[in-house]
């Protein structure tokens, strides 16, 4: 006989017994949660002392305008950081997306539904809260046109890592794992979101009042959708294409449609 392929090696069942095997460690999960804001904090501080170096009056500002450049510093260390944490548990990183070459068809499909559905609860949330914070509509992005090797680069690398590695920290890495611990999906749920939320805060840090309410405020409804799909389906293919396509969809309406 063969051996199965299509093994879930991140199901809910296997979880539990690495946490009774202790090879999954609650520490890794708490260290993980927070991890994305931090460093994108940490990386616009890096940028900004660059700019600061060059004489910039105004370092930090300027700095985060970049953000969609260095945004891969903040992919990387967070790869970095869960593929020590998989790597203890005895499973490499492409084991949380749990392929299925059966279902690749499918996925395809739910990506292209999924991205209707999330691009509409993003527009809807982007109109109304930015309405709300700035009284205008659309609201300031804070994606600016940057020198063209830095859109060029945003265009060709950003959209692909920064989808996927966002949808593998909280969707295949940390909600399992929760959800495992706590062995209840709703608290799991409510523990990702508002840290999944918190990280769109910092991207970039604008210190402005109504800036930070309104990173604060409209991703939530896109990130609520975006956890509670994944839990009914389990599917995190659909979700990185969907990912990618909003991502590109952000970066031409930001760039050539919406205020900086």
């Amino acid at each position: 006989m063969t051996v199965e392929q299509n093994v879930n090696l991140n199901s809910k069942e296997i979880l539990e017994q690495k946490i009774k095997d202790k090879k999954l460690k609650l520490w890794w999960v708490i260290l993980i949660l927070p991890l994305r804001f931090a460093l994108a904090f940490g990386a616009q501080g890096l940028v900004s002392l660059i700019f600061k170096a060059i004489g910039n009056l105004t370092p930090w500002a300027s700095a985060g305008e970049w953000w969609i450049v260095y945004g891969t510093l903040i992919d990387l260390g967070c790869l970095l950081a869960i593929g020590l944490a998989t790597r203890k548990e005895g499973i490499k990183i492409k084991d949380l997306l749990s392929f299925d070459k059966t279902k690749w068809k499918k996925d395809i499909g739910l990506g292209v539904l999924f991205y209707v559905i999330i691009g509409s609860v993003s527009f809807g949330s982007i109109v109304a809260v930015g309405f709300i914070v700035y009284g205008v509509f659309p609201a300031p992005t804070s994606i600016s046109m940057i020198h063209w090797g830095g859109l060029i680069y945003a265009f060709a690398i950003f959209p692909i890592i920064w989808g996927f590695t966002e949808q593998i920290t909280y969707n295949g890495y940390l909600f399992p794992r929760l959800e495992a611990f706590t062995n209840k999906t709703w608290l799991a749920y409510l523990i990702v979101v508002p840290f999944f939320t918190l990280q769109h805060i910092a991207l970039p840090l604008i210190l402005q009042t109504q800036a930070l309410i309104y990173g604060a405020i409209w991703t939530l409804p896109l990130v609520l959708v975006i956890v509670f799909l994944y839990i009914k389906t389990r599917r995190l293919l659909p979700l990185i294409i969907a990912h990618f396509m909003i991502e590109v969809f952000a970066l031409v309406s930001a760039l050539f449609l919406v205020p900086s």
